[in-house]
Order: C-alpha cells, then sequence, then structure tokens
C-alpha cells in the first residue's frame, strides 16, 4: 500500500520531471559560460571556477541526502504499515480493549517518521546555505 501512495510518486518526482530540467539547465549553461568567454576571459573564468565549487557542495552531500532519504522513505513506510495493520485490526483492538497500546505504537512510529523528515530537511537547509554562500559571499 505504501508503495503504491507514496515510493512511486516520490520515485517518479525526484527522478522521471526532473529529466528534461537538467537537459535545459545543461543547455543553459554551456550557451551561458560560450557567451562569457565571448565577452571576457577573466570574469568567465571567475564565475565557472565559483560555480564548480557550488556544485562539488552537491556531490559531497550525495551520501548523505541518500542515506537519509532512505530513512525518510523506510520510517513512511512502517508508519504506513501500522496505520494499515490498526485499521485493519480496529475490531479485535476494541473487542481486547488494546487501543491505549496502539495509538502509543502509531504515536511512536509518527515521531519516528517526523524525526527522520526534519533530519533530512535540516540537511537540505546546510546544503542550500553553503550553496547560497558560495554563490553570493565569494563574489
Amino acid at each position: 500500500m505504501t508503495i503504491y501512495n507514496s515510493d512511486i510518486q516520490s520515485v517518479i518526482t525526484r527522478y522521471y520531471l526532473n529529466t528534461p530540467n537538467i537537459w535545459q539547465h545543461i543547455f543553459t549553461i554551456v550557451f551561458s559560460v560560450s557567451a562569457l568567454f565571448t565577452l571576457h576571459g577573466g570574469i568567465a573564468a571567475f564565475i565557472v571556477i565559483v560555480n564548480a565549487m557550488k556544485v562539488s557542495i552537491t556531490f559531497l552531500f550525495r551520501k548523505p541526502y541518500g542515506v537519509r532519504y532512505g530513512r525518510c522513505i523506510e520510517a513512511g513506510r512502517t508508519l504506513t504499515a501500522t496505520l494499515s495493520d490498526f485499521l485493519n485490526g480496529i475490531h479485535v483492538i476494541r473487542t481486547n480493549r488494546f487501543g491505549s497500546t496502539f495509538l502509543k505504537e502509531i504515536r511512536e512510529k509518527s515521531d519516528s517518521s517526523n524525526a527522520a523528515d526534519l533530519r533530512y530537511e535540516k540537511l537540505d537547509i546546510l546544503s542550500g546555505f553553503l550553496g547560497l554562500f558560495l554563490t553570493h559571499g565569494v563574489k
């Protein structure tokens, strides 16, 4: 159930929908750099070096991004599976009066999922800040 709800949509958004944008940006970079070198070689070299440093940050954060994103997906799967089990067995839970136990478990899974999302977002903010610093701080 979780695969169809979130994982497939996440893969489509992150990979397939971004591919045309990547090619558009590559062509824009190539044409912009060639125009810059035509106008002034020194300024163009400086801009290329600063932007290369900015791109290198992406490679530095690639592995932590992958790890934290995987943890977010796994925490979401666990939460969805727990909720599904809870909803499928609601009559048994009510009959045996285990409601508070299952609510506590769902809260723990929800907190775990939220914590994984927060760690991912903090890493995203940090990499964005470093990229912004290199873009505007160096110039």
